[in-house]
């Protein structure tokens, strides 16, 4: 069975992969996104309104850039609009690779004997 025939496969038994897999959690990524900037909700309590893991929360709304967010939109309501989401998600991507690659350049410590 090739890709195209397990894709048409998958399809026919109702579940969704690549694009339309991410175009269903896009939504839900931007309503993560809006919750937390815009309420005092903590993550299980997003989790839990918008039936998502408190994981998936996290994954998100761990980002010191969507902290200074909801920081700064605290007593206004911010609507972001599609391009304003992919910037944040871009962001929140830049961050987590830069955090990574310090971890890698950070030096071991040595054990003095």
């Amino acid at each position: 069975m090739n890709q195209q025939e397990h894709s048409e496969l998958m399809a026919e038994l109702g579940r969704k992969g690549g694009l339309a897999k991410g175009a269903k959690y896009k939504i839900k990524v931007v309503k993560i996104i809006q919750y937390f900037v815009n309420t005092r909700l903590n993550q299980q309590e997003i989790a839990e309104k918008l039936g998502v893991s408190q994981a998936m929360v996290n994954k998100y709304v761990n980002s010191d850039f969507l902290k200074i967010e909801r920081l700064k939109h605290n007593s206004v309501e911010k609507i972001f609009t599609e391009d304003e989401i992919d910037i944040i998600l871009q962001k929140i991507q830049l961050e987590k690779e830069l955090k990574k690659q310090a971890k890698i350049l950070k030096p071991k410590k040595i054990m003095k004997i």
